[in-house]
């Protein structure tokens, strides 16, 4: 074998090396990036999972107003009806037929009272409910926020990194 057939094979081998360096770098990239998709992956399976839940909670709070407010509609409506049947009696002159009627009257007040009070605890429920799902909406608010920005720094961190 002459000297330039030997630097040829040096020479090859030393391209051969060269390549398989790369070879490796290029493999260990793949795998950093395998590793930030699987970890990016993650983050969004979880992100999705909470959202979910959180979406699930606030149709729950959302039901429980409907079901509060479907309640009250017939409170409201005996409500009025004992109103009805108090105000004509009110407005009469004839006090006999006020004295006649006292009993009843002092039960359609009762009446009225017990109902004013169920609309209250009524309207507890539903503005409880109601800040539920507010804290609910803004925690989704928030975690869709941070998911995001992590995204987009990774993206960027990415980014730079391929730069060099």
């Amino acid at each position: 074998m002459s000297t330039q057939d030997i630097n040829i094979w040096k020479e090859l081998e030393a391209k051969q090396d060269e390549i398989k360096k790369l070879r490796n770098e290029i493999n260990h990239k793949i795998k950093c990036s395998q590793a930030k998709y699987d970890e990016k992956t993650k983050k969004i399976k979880s992100i999705l999972l909470v959202l979910s839940q959180q979406i699930k909670n606030q149709n729950d709070n959302i039901e429980r107003c409907f079901k509060v407010l479907q309640t009250c509609i017939p409170l409201f409506s005996t409500t009025l009806m004992m109103f009805q049947k108090l105000t004509p009696e009110c407005n009469d002159n004839d006090k006999n037929k006020l004295n006649d009627n006292y009993n009843e009257k002092s039960q359609y007040i009762q009446h009225i009272k017990n109902r004013l009070e169920l609309l209250n605890e009524h309207k507890h429920l539903i503005i409880t409910h109601q800040k539920s799902l507010q804290n609910s909406i803004d925690q989704q608010g928030q975690i869709l926020t941070k998911a995001i920005d992590d995204v987009y720094a990774d993206f960027d961190s990415s980014q730079s990194l391929d730069n060099e």
